[in-house]
């Protein structure tokens, strides 16, 4: 009996979870912009994917409520612009994720300074 409170208390919790934060998605797509994401063999098969989820979690703008009032927020992201640049974006990280992961980890890899 008290594994099924606990099953139903977890569910409950995901669901709650789920309604707070409905773009969890979000953080899964937004690893295009890491190194990691480059080097991992599907990169390919799930880029357009992330940034299809990008694109419609933030080309629209957005209303959130701030002191009872609703604020409207602008979009965040151009569509077509990201359309345009997508090539060069992949290109770019593909080309430089090796680059970025060696070490010495404290420097940045395009202006070979000190991150500290």
């Amino acid at each position: 009996m008290v594994l099924f409170v606990l099953i139903g208390v977890g569910e409950a919790l995901v669901q709650e979870l789920e309604i707070k934060f409905l773009a969890h998605g979000v953080m899964d797509a937004l690893g295009i912009v890491y190194p990691q994401y480059w080097m991992w063999l599907e990169c390919d098969a799930t880029f357009f994917k992330h940034l299809q989820f990008i694109k419609s979690n933030f080309y629209l703008g957005k209303t959130h409520k701030v002191d009872d009032q609703d604020m409207m927020v602008g979009e965040l992201l151009n569509v077509n612009d990201l359309d345009c640049q997508q090539g060069v974006f992949k290109y770019t990280m593909k080309s430089n994720a090796i680059a970025c992961m060696a070490p010495p980890f404290d420097l940045n890899p395009l202006t070979k300074c000190g991150t500290l």
